[in-house]
């Protein structure tokens, strides 16, 4: 088994573990659920974390970012920057700026998907685009209109 399976096993492990202790605690001690809730953001924040990391250093080992889509990635920026966003308008609407983090594990998750968003755009459009790109060949087909085929470069 590969060193990141057993990674983010042990990552969905951990989280699962704190999971179940949160709801222990919280119904020992009768808090209130949003606290509850804002424990879990936590774990959402640090399970984001875990995902984009071993794409990133796949991505850097491979030389290349051949085997996934890149739509998904700049629809993943511009929900980071809609989200970032939100937060300093309702900032700049009640003018107070001291509160930016009141709801940490939001901002950090538009912080954190935007920052590795960039840095797989720059992996995909800048340091391994000619290993990324596929070459388009066209075949004539009896005077037809053409047909193109991907083949990957070797």
């Amino acid at each position: 088994m590969s060193w990141l399976i057993k990674f983010g096993l042990g990552v969905v492990s951990f989280g699962s573990f704190v999971y179940v202790v949160v709801i222990v605690l919280e119904l020992v001690k009768n808090q209130p659920w949003l606290n509850f809730l804002y424990y879990l953001s936590y774990i959402k924040l640090a399970s984001t974390l875990t995902k984009y990391t071993p794409q990133a250093y796949l991505n850097c080992r491979r030389k290349s970012t051949e085997g996934w889509s890149i739509v998904l990635v700049l629809m993943d920026v511009t929900g980071g920057f809609l989200s970032i966003g939100q937060i300093l308008l309702v900032e700049y609407n009640y003018n107070v700026w001291k509160s930016i983090f009141g709801n940490f594990a939001k901002f950090g998750l538009g912080v954190v998907s935007v920052s590795y968003d960039v840095l797989f755009m720059i992996q995909h459009y800048c340091l391994y685009r000619e290993n990324s790109e596929e070459e388009y060949h066209r075949l004539p087909e009896g005077g037809h209109e053409t047909v193109e085929l991907r083949t990957p470069k070797t």
